[in-house]
């Protein structure tokens, strides 16, 4: 049985299509999607980690980031 966010997140895919989706092309969506927000909570969790101390960006673009020694 599909759990309904997951049925949710299909739904919105398929409303922002301007033509009809395979479910593999639904899948790529979905994980550009996933992919987007994953590297945004990445990058909100190393500008903590920067500000605390705990980390630092190189000067690189995009920047990089390393422990603190």
């Amino acid at each position: 049985m599909v759990d309904e966010e997951t049925t949710a997140r299909i739904v919105e895919v398929l409303e922002a299509a301007d033509e009809p989706l395979t479910a593999g092309r639904i899948q790529r969506r979905l994980a550009t999607e996933s992919r987007d927000a994953t590297t945004g909570v990445i990058r909100d969790a190393c500008k903590g980690l920067e500000e605390a101390g705990r980390a630092e960006k190189t000067d690189g673009l995009p920047p990089a980031y390393r422990l603190a020694e």
